[in-house]
């Protein structure tokens, strides 16, 4: 005859395990490549700071020998907001995607600060191009909106979108409840 000490063998099965252990935040889904949203919001924030020197508005009415186009630069303020804010982003998520390789170390407070600071600039800048889309300068009879513009508004809506992501991955440990353990399903056979 042989003893085993397993509990199964001995007639019953543990159904709660290891409730000692510490309990920690649900995982969540991780993309492809864990660099994948800094990247992202990297490039995203230089195509923003290249959009802002591309046509923004077309002049339909005007005097001869007036410019045909303005660019964001040179039509309203906000697009310098727009070129800080995609500037910030775009660093931060450069530094961010360096620590992921190991090229540099940051230690957990300044990754979480990074990524704080480089989805507030996200918002800023996005929030800057939203509001030239959809009210123009005052002094904008007669100018329609051009490529550069648009161009700039969704790669900073794909910048926020992936700063968050980048956001959400440097505050993994967020508190969640703990789940109570199932008891076992009793089943009765037939005799």
């Amino acid at each position: 005859m042989v003893v085993t000490s397993d509990p199964i063998s001995q007639g019953f099965i543990p159904f709660l395990v290891a409730l000692d252990e510490p309990r920690y935040a649900i995982a969540m889904a991780r993309t492809a490549s864990p660099t994948r949203p800094s990247l992202l919001a990297a490039l995203s924030g230089a195509i923003v700071i290249i959009s802002v020197f591309l046509p923004w508005y077309a002049i339909t009415i005007g005097p001869v020998g007036s410019p045909d186009t303005l660019s964001g630069w040179d039509a309203t303020g906000w697009s310098k907001i727009a070129i800080i804010g995609a500037t910030l982003c775009a660093v931060c998520a450069c530094a961010i995607a360096g620590d992921i390789h190991r090229t540099i170390t940051l230690h957990g407070p300044v990754r979480k600060i990074l990524a704080t600071t480089g989805l507030i600039a996200g918002l800023i800048c996005c929030a800057a191009l939203i509001y030239r889309g959809l009210i123009p300068p005052q002094t904008s009879r007669g100018l329609a909106r051009q490529l550069g513009l648009g161009l700039g508004v969704a790669s900073s809506i794909i910048m926020v979108l992936n700063t968050s992501r980048q956001w959400a991955l440097a505050f993994p440990d967020r508190a969640h409840r703990q789940l109570r353990a199932r008891r076992p399903v009793r089943r009765r056979i037939a005799r």
